[in-house]
């Protein structure tokens, strides 16, 4: 953290709680995204058998 970021997070008392959304927002984007590609890949697999 630089000391720039700590005089900005000691001015500022939301800039904690918005950094803490911010990262949550990147893991449920992972989490939407990512989700959905296994489901799909695991679909995948299934339909050789179901074919066969």
């Amino acid at each position: 953290m630089t000391a720039r970021r700590r005089a900005w997070d000691a001015r500022v008392p939301h800039a904690e709680p918005r950094r803490k959304a911010n990262e949550l927002g990147v893991s449920s984007l992972l989490v939407t995204g990512i989700i959905p590609l296994i489901l799909e890949r695991m679909l995948a697999d299934q339909e050789p058998k179901l074919n066969s």
